[in-house]
């Protein structure tokens, strides 16, 4: 004879559990770490490191424009080339070298700057609207590093002093 079959039980099909498909998510990782690497190589790094490409054209007429004396292109030994306007720049006289104490946007802070550090033979010079503390100004820049090293200011440094 046969054996009768026992009906499955309603605990019996929940103590078998569905076992997790890991490979769907596998292969979507797979997928957004290469679009982020494609990203990456393909759209950021052009932009961030962009370099621009001379062509016959651009090469030209950056020599009719050197002809011109509108521009000049001084190509140096790497092949690549530096594009430099004629602007007439101001130029200002070196009036010498001194150490500099600090500088400050106003001249009453400054004065109240110099007091506070009792350093004889400091004075306050304006230039570009800010008014730096200094001491004596030496015709080289050796001289000043000297008189820096012996003053024994730590946070003092050498600066050009313009006319």
């Amino acid at each position: 004879m046969r054996k009768k079959r026992r009906p499955r039980s309603y605990r019996s099909s929940q103590r078998r559990s569905v076992k997790p498909n890991f490979i769907p998510v596998i292969l979507i990782l797979c997928l957004s770490v290469g679009c982020g690497y494609a990203t990456a190589k393909y759209v950021v790094d052009p932009v961030v490191n962009y370099v621009p490409q001379l062509t016959a054209e651009n090469e030209k007429k950056t020599d009719e424009e050197k002809t011109d004396g509108t521009k000049n292109t001084d190509k140096s030994s790497n092949g690549s080339s530096v594009v430099e306007d004629d602007i007439k720049v101001q130029e200002t006289q070196v009036a010498g070298y001194a150490v500099q104490f600090g500088c400050y946007s106003s001249k009453a802070a400054a004065e109240s700057a110099m007091s506070s550090l009792g350093i004889s033979g400091l004075q306050v010079i304006e230039q570009n609207k800010m008014y730096k503390i200094t001491g004596e100004i030496f015709d080289s820049k050796d001289k000043a590093k000297e008189a820096l090293k012996s003053s024994g200011v730590d946070k003092a440094f050498v600066t050009t002093i313009y006319k």
